[in-house]
């Protein structure tokens, strides 16, 4: 494995609206509300980082499989990437997420949601 690239802001929004056209194809657009995570993460400020990835230590991101190998194998790893299932979790805490779904390469990050959950007094979200 090795670093995921950057995307634009563009294409990280045509991504989203692909994955909600993709959504009704099985569910009521009418029934869907589609909010966009920098309504939080956009808001966060240095300080707010910090205490963020305070909750998380770098041997408990070191147990997800492709770090671990990467880092066994003198493949760097950026700080970048450390932060990722840290942004995506806060969305599970900002959300108040009861379920979130996710393909076997975002378990993970679904099971740090679960973590900052219980941190932050939350029940746990269910991960399909």
């Amino acid at each position: 494995n090795k670093t995921r690239p950057h995307i634009s802001l563009q294409d990280a929004q045509a991504n989203g609206q692909s994955y909600v056209e993709q959504a009704t194809l099985v569910l009521d657009a009418k029934d869907l509300e589609v909010v966009n995570n920098s309504n939080w993460l956009a808001t966060m400020n240095f300080e707010a980082v910090i205490k963020l990835s305070a909750q998380y230590t770098v041997a408990q991101m070191l147990e997800r499989d492709d770090f671990s190998k990467r880092y066994k194998s003198g493949v760097p790893i950026s700080i970048h990437e450390f932060l990722y299932p840290l942004a995506q979790a806060q969305d599970s805490v900002a959300l108040h997420s009861d379920v979130e779904l996710g393909g076997t390469d975002q378990l993970f990050n679904l099971l740090v949601g679960r973590e900052l959950q219980r941190q932050s007094n939350q029940e746990p979200q269910i991960i399909i």
